[in-house]
């Protein structure tokens, strides 16, 4: 009696200590910039760049074959021409480069991983998408347009020998030439 007691015991602290920590163990590291070998930065930057200058350029389908092959199979090459249209309303110019993230993750991805150079600075840190592969990559770029600047992340992921586009988004980053801080400032000094 003593022992099913314990063996059930046992069973309720193992399916509870299962269920406090469901994450299954990582490691990541995350080297930015020029902490990156200068060769693999310099490749995952050009592809990164290539791949955007082919979204905004005059032959855009070309830029659905920088995509993984995951993310060609989420998306058709119709989709992918509509947000290509929608990005060069913008008449972005001027693409320059920004950022480099380049992670070494070890076991399953929690989801994102932090690339830091100062976390007590709201700029000194990011929180990146990272799936459970080896080697991924960011990279941000980002574009002038009309009163406003885009900022480009594309997410790269390592293809058997080739760096490929997992991802993009695209989002204003200026309005007016103000960006986010001088807006919040602007509003704040408007407020009753």
């Amino acid at each position: 009696m003593m022992r099913s007691r314990l063996a059930a015991w046992f069973g309720v602290i193992v399916l509870l200590a299962s269920q406090a920590f469901p994450q299954e163990p990582f490691a990541s590291a995350c080297g930015e910039d020029a902490h990156i070998d200068a060769a693999k930065r310099k490749t995952i930057e050009t592809v990164a760049m290539n791949f955007i200058e082919a979204v905004l350029g005059p032959s855009p389908p070309v830029a659905f074959d920088f995509l993984s092959k995951p993310a060609q199979a989420e998306t058709t090459s119709q989709q992918f021409d509509g947000v290509e249209a929608v990005i060069r309303r913008f008449e972005p110019k001027n693409v320059t480069l920004q950022h480099t993230c380049f992670i070494e993750l070890k076991g399953k991805s929690p989801g994102r991983v932090v690339c830091a150079t100062d976390l007590s600075k709201p700029d000194g840190w990011e929180s990146v998408e990272a799936e459970s592969v080896p080697e991924p990559a960011h990279v941000l770029l980002s574009a002038d347009t009309v009163n406003n600047k885009l900022a480009i992340a594309v997410w790269l992921v390592r293809e058997q020998n080739d760096w490929k586009v997992q991802s993009f988004r695209v989002n204003v980053s200026t309005l007016a030439d103000q960006d986010s801080n001088q807006l919040w400032e602007l509003a704040r000094a408007q407020r009753p």
